[in-house]
């Protein structure tokens, strides 16, 4: 009877399988935004997945909910969603906020600037402006938050208006198609985007969590020293 429960103990502590999310991965799809929403008008696609949980993942899309104000709604469960793995998530933790001075409409060329909400930092450049946005996160597998990962999302999009333009649409003038057909509602820039999301802290890596193997050598050391037990106790009789 004794083995059984040892042996029992030996089994729970090796689990079937690692729920870690693992791996980087892209995504791009069209969005508007304007001072206070973000509302992806198409489905993400995925790209650049080329190991861990997501390899294979390439070409097929998900989801991602729709914000509004996003500055004050983290945290954000279910955020992303993927439907080639049904049980993924992404939950935003928080936004990195603007790194740079709130945009004036002067800026020079390579000079950054916060656009009004807070999360987009803008870039003038020859051409017209890029924005980027970045988010921290937990990419985990349901049933919660078990085996999570944090990941950094990054986000970046090149707009063909310079800086003052995109602050005059902003402020409620005509919205700045790109990522839809026009028109765009007043208020609205309408473009596409690429995101990239990677693993900051990946569990396993860093010895917080131990990997399967680690369970399996507890569990047969429990064994190992019951079988010991057993063999002194029929040596002393």
């Amino acid at each position: 009877m004794k083995i059984l429960n040892w042996a029992s103990l030996a089994l729970f502590l090796a689990p079937a399988s690692y729920g870690a999310v693992i791996g980087p991965f892209n995504i791009s799809g069209s969005v508007m935004v304007s001072t206070t929403v973000i509302d992806w008008t198409s489905p993400f696609t995925i790209g650049g997945a080329v190991g861990g949980t997501f390899a294979g993942t390439s070409g097929t899309t998900g989801n991602a909910l729709d914000l509004v104000n996003p500055t004050t709604i983290p945290p954000q469960a279910n955020f992303l969603t993927f439907n080639a793995l049904p049980t993924v998530h992404y939950d935003i933790i928080s936004f990195i906020p603007g790194v740079a001075l709130p945009c004036t409409g002067f800026e020079a060329v390579n000079q950054s600037c916060t656009l009004p909400g807070g999360v987009f930092t803008a870039t003038a450049t020859p051409t017209g402006t890029t924005i980027g946005m970045q988010m921290n996160g937990v990419m985990n597998d349901v049933p919660g938050l078990v085996g999570a990962n944090q990941y950094l999302g990054s986000y970046t999009t090149q707009i063909g208006s310079s800086i003052s333009q995109i602050l005059v649409t902003l402020a409620g003038g005509l919205g700045i198609p790109g990522g839809a057909a026009p028109p765009v509602p007043n208020g609205f820039i309408s473009t596409t985007y690429s995101a990239s999301f990677t693993e900051i802290n990946p569990v396993g890596h860093d010895g917080e969590t131990p990997e399967p193997a680690t369970f399996a050598m507890i569990g047969a050391g429990l064994v190992g020293v019951w079988a010991m037990r057993a063999r002194a106790a029929r040596s002393a009789r």
